[in-house]
């Protein structure tokens, strides 16, 4: 009997790229029992006790869930090319830029812990979920916004211009070259076998993508009707990298990295090993 699996993974197309294969059951290894949320309702799921067995979480928020959760080798958002920025409807008086309001995906997410710990304080923080952060730029409520997922085309298509580079400034303070936005977590309690099993099916169901980009492209613009093919295709080509495929020695470096300026006290409880998951030990 095949065992199921309850995940909570976003619905941004990197994560529907993952995931999809194994939620259509092109991927029949085990049973996918799937939500897509807000990356924000995913952490604060966790925070409150009702995460899934797996969830796709934002890195800097893994200091407060890592006696609960482990990290899977695959599905990880390591960015070089696509990075988490501050961007501004019209042009921003930069001797005035801390006194603005700052529209945010969520106080949880690594992007606003990199706001917080690499710039100055903003005057206000505003949230709003992932889908409906553009919108912000339309009511006039603030000028400024923090975008995790941006690409040139989505810049274009809203006039966004570019204010705050955030992956610089990462490799400006640490010297990393990867910068860690979110990983896949699941349960300890699961156990190795399951635990295995899960990195199979990940596996698999991002192998079938690769193979079949026509038909899971397809299936990601049924459910992402609001966005065009081109962002879309980007935002894949941008965020589903090698490491997505394979957290590498360097990607563990740089989640690492963040975990030490996110709870240095983390490393006195666990070692490197048993943060991140290898089905090979």
């Amino acid at each position: 009997m095949k065992l199921q699996y309850e995940v909570q993974m976003t619905n941004i197309p990197n994560d529907l790229y993952l995931f999809s294969a194994w939620q259509e059951a092109y991927v029949n290894q085990a049973t996918f029992i799937g939500k897509a949320l807000d990356l924000e309702e995913i952490n604060k799921n966790i925070l409150a006790g009702s995460g899934s067995q797996v969830s796709k979480v934002s890195c800097a928020l893994l200091p407060e869930i890592v006696s609960e959760y482990i990290i899977l080798p695959v599905g990880a958002t390591l960015t070089q090319l696509c990075s988490p920025k501050i961007v501004s409807r019209g042009e921003v008086d930069s001797s005035k830029l801390f006194e603005s309001s700052l529209t945010i995906p969520g106080r949880n997410t690594t992007a606003f812990f990199l706001v917080k710990n690499l710039l100055p304080k903003f005057k206000e923080i505003h949230e709003s979920c992932h889908d409906e952060i553009l919108a912000s730029f339309k009511k006039e409520e603030t000028t400024l916004t923090l975008m995790i997922h941006s690409t040139k085309s989505l810049e274009e298509e809203h006039g966004l211009k570019e204010v705050v580079n955030l992956y610089d400034l990462w490799v400006e303070k640490t010297g990393q070259k990867l910068l860690p936005l979110g990983c896949l977590v699941a349960k300890r309690s699961l156990g190795k076998e399951k635990l295995i099993e899960l990195t199979q099916c990940l596996s698999r169901s991002l192998s079938y993508a690769d193979e079949n980009q026509p038909k899971i492209l397809d299936l990601i613009m049924q459910r992402r009707k609001s966005q065009n093919k081109e962002a879309i295709l980007q935002g894949i080509n941008a965020w589903v990298t090698n490491e997505t495929r394979s957290i590498s020695k360097k990607g563990e470096e740089a989640i690492f990295c963040l975990l030490k300026m996110a709870s240095p006290e983390c490393f006195k409880i666990w070692s490197p090993e048993e943060l991140i998951f290898n089905p090979n030990m």
